[in-house]
């Protein structure tokens, strides 16, 4: 697997395509491995033309850890609601550093930006103090970080916020039933998730990074203000069924840049199911080819 040095963070990474092509970086979501933006789905934008970027965040994967700071989400979200100081980690903006010293270590001048939930405010904070490195932006499933915008209800919240357990196959029966909760009804097929989850596990089990990955978004404050001076072409991707980050944070967040257009998808939840990736597929080269 590739490693790239980022100041003093170690990203793995894969590339799909020919490297003479217009780059496509794809950032994934909280807890995620690259591995979810699965090869097929980054086969076919390659295949038309692209160079296809996916990477490890900070603290998942095989990208390193930050170690010296660990983080205690439940407490820390306790103070922030007593109006008390956090002081994360690192923060997203850092997160969205990484993503461009990556391109930095690729060669790559400037490259279109697709993230998805977690990755999707890291691609806008890109967008936002980089925007000479962005071609364009597509932002799936993800939101402005406003406070009024709708919570998930306590289910979700709950399932997210516990502890993930040490032992793989548990580790795996764990996150089967998270996209079951908060993945597509209607394309949730368990063997082809339970085998996603299987490869995940095996390629690493170590989560230890996710409650400051969590922390990060947490305290990230609204992005609102910002988003709306963009002049970045962009493209705002959400599913109908998402009840982690329902639909009217993509719908604010269309609202918010200037210029944006916004599909919503239905029957689509905060995943990206295999039936799906077609169709997902040609929006995103829709947007990224014009």
């Amino acid at each position: 697997m590739p490693m790239a040095q980022v100041g003093d963070v170690r990203i793995a990474y894969d590339t799909f395509g020919d490297p003479s092509a217009p780059a496509v970086l794809l950032i994934m979501g909280l807890g995620s491995q690259m591995l979810a933006w699965r090869g097929g789905f980054c086969r076919e934008i390659a295949r038309q033309g692209f160079f296809v970027i996916r990477y490890d965040n900070r603290d998942i994967g095989l990208s390193s850890r930050v170690t010296h700071r660990p983080a205690q989400t439940v407490a820390t979200l306790a103070r922030r609601r007593l109006g008390q100081r956090v002081d994360p980690p690192y923060k997203l903006r850092d997160m969205a550093d990484d993503a461009v010293g990556l391109l930095d270590e690729l060669g790559v001048a400037r490259a279109h930006l697709v993230g998805a939930s977690m990755g999707g405010m890291i691609a806008q904070l890109c967008a936002i103090h980089h925007p000479h490195r962005v071609l364009s932006l597509t932002s799936m499933m993800s939101t402005t970080g406003d406070p009024d915008l709708p919570k998930p209800d306590w289910r979700v919240r709950y399932s997210l916020l516990r502890s993930m357990p040490a032992v793989p196959e548990t580790q795996i029966e764990r996150l089967v039933s998270i996209r079951r909760l908060v993945g597509s009804k209607h394309f949730f097929y368990e063997d082809d998730i339970r085998a996603y989850f299987a490869r995940v596990v095996a390629r690493s089990a170590d989560r230890t990074g996710v409650p400051r990955q969590a922390l990060a978004v947490l305290c990230a404050g609204s992005r609102r203000r910002a988003l709306s001076q963009l002049r970045v072409p962009t493209l705002v991707l959400h599913g109908t069924d998402d009840i982690l980050l329902p639909p009217a944070h993509g719908v604010r967040t269309a609202n918010t840049v200037p210029g944006a257009k916004l599909q919503l998808i239905p029957k689509l939840g905060h995943d990206l199911p295999r039936p799906m990736w077609g169709d997902l597929a040609s929006r995103i080269v829709d947007h990224v080819g014009a």
